[in-house]
């Protein structure tokens, strides 16, 4: 259930006055309104807090937001039924509240600058999270008590308030996304505060009243947000812990000046001051050259993912250590190639590639914002590389461009890529998801082999990553009908414990190793496997014998239904690793851990606590645990699709922020319609339950079926709108009969116990609250696909309990 969804549910079948009359246009445009600044300001937030924290805090956004709106629906609850007019003021007052609260309630949060494992690794760091959580709720609960207040005037018309109230949701939805570039940072907050007292200045004038405060506070937000795009005097902090503050500190006392930061779809992108140090990058570098020191600069996604810009004065011929890094192998293998550079990042391979003989180099890099520093901002530093005439630079994202590429290439080349968004830090955590590092695009990448083409892998071995890569090589290879022993070499890297992984859709040739063994040893690049020369090293036992555990180490194949690469701690031995050392493998689950139990605590103290007390107005004891399985159910269930879809459509879009809004914005609109629909059934007497569950289990079936993913596969082709119409629809399909049966299941309740329903509506946001970050840690254990089918089984269950209601 979104908070959209559930906000616009709460009050319409609570007593209210009789003879209130219709929602003039006015009203709902108020309505719409605030509903947008709601939805604008959970989406940017979710872009600040991947900033500040990890992109992992996304779902605990959710959560926060769900929060309020049943907070607000708590206090509705409990408070004496109020006149339209009345309500109406409450709408404007708390739409004008909001648009003064927005800005300072997010600049509380960011002023505490703590790292993100004192808040996140150990429940002692629940009672600050707590804090946090509790003013980020603040704006939806104020939010959330202005449209249910509306509902509360008008409910004989629920049906045109909750449309106005999904179309805004929806407008801000997609309008958040688009504009994170444009605005970035605090701005975001600003325009969301402006939004806010529109609605608050329309409420105002439909009782009446001039709204003089709404007015104000819309032009000093106004005011902000023209002052912060164009002047940034606060940022948003970066926890001091995450990959990038730890290595500017490391490079400066006191840490690296950043000269240069913007935003992007994706995040933040810095660019920090000069400094001299090792070479750094995706890889690894020869001992041989491990005096060397050079002047770069580092790039940052979000404070971490970092990457990097070497000084070049002249020709990247002049940088000798580049003949010998753990990315350089592959070219003793072809020399002049054509080759395919997946994740620019700072030009790093691109710089190899030219250094190496490379006759055309085609890089493709996600973030357009990086490119633009690379390539303009910062091009004549890095010698105006990705403007060599034999460079092609392609924006788009690394695995949705190769599936979609019919070109072939001689070398195929991925350096510690984590396409997607900055995913997290050294030594404390990685975002464990990633479709970049799949069965899937391991098969991609082979098709994209030209006749005797290389695929080169750069991957960290101490994590295990390394290893597991090559679990994904081998999988491939075998799905392509070929025996991996002789296809794929290793080479291991000692200065920073890289990997290089070699992969060929021929087998290595006797010539070819002789060619890797020199470089091997003149670089001390020992040959971890050796396709020719089996050993019984771990690289041996999983490409020869398949092994999937090692140790304390899963190393089963990640999916693109199941893209947890990062995380390889067999599940049945997580608890013991939880009790250890902070590592990059139990960060995630420690953080998703603990933010559950944060939300879980501040949603039974605001929403189940409170409701609890009316429990004995309500039904009989067996209606009362019908009631709560059902609500409990379609919470959950909407949840759990809802993750699932954008995690289906984010390699069909090419773009996980677009396939966030796309899903949001399509469930909303398409649910706000099936709400109408419902309404209109139940008038003439038929019940739309039966038909309606039938129709969401037949959808996620689908969702779920190879069917789809082959479709989704053969129309990966068309052009982005295309894709986004396809998207769209098929979410839509499933989302219009989503939203029947929520509203359908309160007007039950209503029928026979008309205080119940706010009761009901909390039990639901409760459920929503826990499967927000929930959904999520579900995946981790049983995979996207499997989530359809637990959806599938709540609805299941909720139809059966519809009828004790």
């Amino acid at each position: 259930m979104t908070g959209s969804e559930q906000r616009a549910a709460v009050d319409p079948y609570r007593e209210a006055p009789r003879g209130e009359g219709a929602p003039t246009g006015v009203i709902l445009a108020a309505v719409a309104a605030a509903s947008f600044a709601a939805m604008y300001l959970e989406v940017s937030l979710m872009k600040l807090v991947s900033v500040m924290y990890y992109s992992i805090f996304v779902y605990a956004v959710i959560g926060v937001a769900l929060l309020g709106y049943g907070a607000a629906g708590t206090l509705l609850a409990l408070a004496p039924a109020s006149s339209p007019t009345t309500a109406l003021r409450r709408m404007a007052r708390c739409c004008v509240a909001f648009s003064a609260a927005a800005l300072p309630t997010f600049l509380a949060v960011n002023a505490i600058d703590v790292p993100a494992a004192q808040l996140f690794g150990s429940l002692r760091g629940l009672p600050l999270l707590l804090v946090i959580y509790g003013l980020l709720t603040a704006p939806f609960l104020l939010l959330g008590l202005a449209i249910a207040s509306a509902f509360a005037a008008f409910p004989a018309t629920v049906n045109r308030l909750y449309f106005a109230d999904l179309i805004g949701a929806g407008a801000g939805s997609a309008l958040a996304v688009a504009s994170v570039r444009w605005l970035g940072g605090l701005a975001l907050l600003t325009a969301a505060g402006f939004v806010g007292a529109i609605g608050g200045l329309l409420a105002f004038r439909a009782v009446g009243r001039r709204g003089g405060w709404a007015l104000a506070l819309a032009g000093a937000n106004l005011g902000l947000l023209v002052v912060l795009v164009g002047w940034r005097p606060v940022e948003v902090h970066v926890a001091p812990d995450k990959h990038g503050p730890i290595l500017a500190g490391a490079a400066k006392p006191g840490g690296l000046a950043i000269p240069f930061s913007r935003w992007s779809a994706f995040g933040r992108i810095d660019v920090t001051e000069p400094f001299r140090s090792i070479p750094l990058f995706g890889g690894d570098i020869s001992p041989r050259f491990g005096d060397v020191r050079i002047e770069q600069r580092m790039l940052t996604v979000d404070g971490a993912a970092p990457a990097f810009l070497y000084r070049v004065d002249g020709s990247p011929h002049e940088l000798d250590f580049l003949a010998g890094t753990s990315q350089s192998a592959v070219y003793r293998l072809r020399p002049r190639p054509r080759v395919l550079v997946i994740g620019v990042g700072g030009a790093t391979d691109v710089l190899i590639a030219l250094h190496e003989g490379a006759t055309q180099v085609r890089g493709v890099e996600l973030n357009a914002v990086t490119a633009e520093a690379v390539r303009d901002v910062f091009g004549p530093y890095v010698g105006n590389v990705l403007r060599d005439p034999r460079v092609e630079l392609v924006v788009a994202e690394g695995r949705n461009f190769v599936a979609r590429d019919r070109d072939t290439y001689d070398i195929v080349q991925l350096s510690g890529v984590d396409t997607g968004v900055g995913l997290g830090a050294s030594g404390l955590g990685t975002m464990p998801e990633s479709y970049i590092y799949t069965v899937e695009a391991m098969t991609d990448f082979l098709h994209r082999l030209a006749p005797d083409g290389v695929l080169s892998i750069t991957r960290d071995i101490r994590f295990g990553w390394a290893q597991r890569l090559c679990a994904v090589t081998r999988a491939a290879l075998l799905g392509e009908g070929l025996e991996p022993a002789p296809r794929v070499a290793v080479l291991e890297g000692r200065v920073w414990g890289w990997a290089t992984v070699l992969v060929k859709r021929e087998p290595f040739t006797a010539e070819e190793m002789d060619r890797l063994r020199d470089f091997a040893s003149r670089y001390d690049f020992p040959l971890a496997y050796d396709p020719l020369v089996p050993t019984t090293g771990i690289f041996d036992r999983v490409i020869r014998a398949g092994v999937e555990r090692e140790d304390n180490m899963d190393l089963r194949p990640s999916t693109d239904d199941w893209p947890f690469f990062f995380l390889n701690i067999p599940w049945t031995r997580l608890l013991p690793a939880l009790r250890g050392q902070p590592s990059p493998l139990t960060n995630p689950i420690a953080f998703l851990l603990v933010s559950l139990v944060g939300l879980v605590v501040l949603a039974v103290t605001l929403i189940g606590w409170p409701l609890w007390r009316l429990r004995r107005r309500g039904p009989s004891d067996a209606r009362l645990g019908a009631m709560i399985g059902y609500f409990v159910a379609l919470g959950m269930g909407f949840m759990l699709v809802e993750v699932a879809l954008m995690q289906r459509f984010t390699v069909f879009l090419g773009n996980p922020a677009l396939a966030v809004a796309t899903v949001l914005t399509a469930l909303l609109v398409s649910s706000g319609l099936g709400s109408h629909a419902a309404r209109g059934a139940q008038a003439s007497g038929r019940d739309p339950l039966p038909v309606a569950i039938g129709w969401i289990i037949a959808m996620l079936f689908f969702f779920a079926s190879p069917l789809l993913r082959a479709l989704l596969r053969d129309l990966l082709w068309t052009p982005l709108p295309v894709r986004l119409a396809i998207a769209a629809a098929l979410v839509g399909l499933a989302g219009f009969a989503m939203g029947m049966p929520f509203p359908t299941g309160l007007a039950r309740v209503a029928e026979r116990a008309t205080p119940f329903v706010a009761w009901a509506w909390g039990v639901n946001g409760v459920a929503s609250v826990v499967a927000s970050l929930g959904s999520y840690l579900l995946g981790m254990v049983v995979g996207y696909t499997p989530m359809f089918y637990v959806g599938a089984a709540l609805y299941g269950g909720a139809l059966a309990l519809s009828r004790r209601l």
